[in-house]
């Protein structure tokens, strides 16, 4: 049943992009390199390197469409990509709008001292999202931007690299602009797969920042993020991200960003890099 209703969802969102009237075809490729570790007491340590691949595509000036394809390698854990709040791939200055720092799927650890400490890799969960553009900042004052998320489970769960269900979710992007600076919030919900054992839970998501144009090229963002409890027994993730872009031409930029948790829950140091360009 859970499986037809994301295939259900999957198909509605083809069918509105087909059915989206306008322009010409564009679209941004990024790379990326991510890494996270947490201390988790004498002899255990967890971490994870996330290396996604995402490819966007702009149907008309109000879809956007993106799938990511990540490759995993972790130490410890169980992963769990986190809904549609967190920071691997794109979302940022692509042409289209000043978005907020990266909004694609969010990769965490679901872990404590009596899981495997073992490593693994391979290819993580695959996610698929859509993106509408409900209010355009210019029109209404304010952008007001719907995501809707659906998680594939391509991930070898037997390894720990993803919880081998589908999840699918939902986020609200709400965005102002006030001369060079940028202000985002961004709330979502996410209906996670059940797997026994895991006693995993739908949660509430959050996003929110601000940047400032300090040069043509170079936009600094503060970000805070993160979910009520992933399962249960767990503590809520939240995390505090200093991000940059710098935009390297018309159609390519970088961004990068050094994070710190906050909570038990969340890794307690990460950083990362990427690389978009647009055609």
């Amino acid at each position: 049943m859970r499986h037809c209703n994301c295939l259900t969802i999957l198909m509605t969102i083809i069918v509105c992009v087909n059915s989206a009237s306008s322009a010409d075809l564009t679209g941004t490729v990024g790379i990326g390199s991510e890494f996270s570790s947490t201390d988790s007491g004498p002899g255990f340590s967890i971490g994870t390197l996330y290396l996604p691949l995402t490819v966007t595509l702009y149907p008309t000036d109000s879809v956007d469409v993106s799938l990511e394809i990540p490759f995993l390698y972790q130490h410890g854990g169980v992963a769990s990509v986190i809904g549609s709040q967190g920071l691997h791939g794109g979302g940022m200055e692509s042409g289209k709008t000043v978005a907020s720092p990266s909004s694609a799927s969010q990769h965490s650890l679901l872990s404590s001292p009596g899981m495997s400490t073992g490593y693994a890799a391979g290819l993580g969960d695959i996610t698929v999202k859509v993106g509408y553009m409900l209010a355009p900042e210019e029109r209404w004052n304010m952008g007001i931007r719907p995501t809707f998320y659906l998680k594939f489970p391509t991930a070898d769960s037997t390894k720990g690299l993803g919880t081998g269900k589908y999840d699918e979710g939902v986020s609200v992007q709400l965005s102002k602009t006030v001369e060079n600076w940028h202000a985002f919030v961004e709330p979502g919900y996410t209906v996670q797969g059940r797997e026994a054992g895991m006693a995993l839970k739908n949660y509430f998501s959050y996003r929110a920042g601000v940047g400032y144009q300090a040069t043509a090229s170079l936009l600094p963002w503060l970000v805070v993020k993160g979910t009520t409890p992933l399962a249960e027994g767990l503590d809520p993730v939240m995390e505090v991200r200093l991000a940059a872009q710098y935009s390297l031409n018309e159609k390519s930029w970088l961004e990068g960003y050094v994070a710190k948790g906050v909570t038990a829950a969340t890794s307690e140091y990460g950083f990362g890099l990427s690389l978009t360009r647009g055609f």
